[in-house]
């Protein structure tokens, strides 16, 4: 074999590598789509801006729940049933309750379609308390004012415990 050959076959290789690449890339884009379009979530989607007090604006009247949990978490795929019977059933009404799905920036939602669900940035725990957490599912409770009342990293404090400050804060 001569360079030549060797050169066109090793370009002909790559360009077939590429093609393929491509067409999986695609598949996986159709396919991440059509599964957010199927699916009944009520995504709040995506959102560009940093600004924490913006982010948190939409939930200034009512005490707010911002759960942080991650598709790829066990842990956070058992809590996110018992967030919707033990928060989301019961005070669904009196409370703003939003899941920050941290991996939601590729489309991943959790199949709990009434707990609203997307990924801000702004809303994730250090912006929310100006603490660091690596850890889900983590929760953070707002005032009606969006002051942080309470926060979970990890599983620091049980879902008991956030709901004894729901009850509280709706007291106020």
């Amino acid at each position: 074999m001569n360079i030549k050959t060797i050169a066109i076959s090793l370009i002909t290789i790559a360009a077939i590598a590429l093609t393929i690449q491509a067409v999986m890339d695609n598949k996986k884009s159709d396919s991440r789509n059509a599964q957010i379009e199927n699916a009944e979530i009520n995504d709040l989607g995506l959102f560009e801006n940093k600004n924490r007090e913006e982010a948190v604006q939409r939930f200034l009247g009512k005490p707010t729940v911002v759960f942080m949990v991650g598709t790829f978490c066990p842990y956070c795929q058992n809590a996110m049933p018992k967030y919707k019977t033990d928060i989301w059933d019961v005070y669904k009404d009196k409370i703003n309750i939003f899941a920050n799905v941290i991996d939601g920036e590729d489309g991943k939602r959790f199949n709990v379609p009434e707990i609203p669900q997307g990924y801000d940035e702004r809303l994730d725990f250090k912006n929310l308390t100006d603490q660091k957490c690596d850890y889900v599912p983590s929760w953070v409770l707002l005032d009606k004012n969006g002051d942080v009342i309470d926060m979970s990293c990890g599983a620091s404090k049980s879902i008991d415990e956030l709901i004894a400050n729901i009850e509280k804060q709706l007291e106020l």
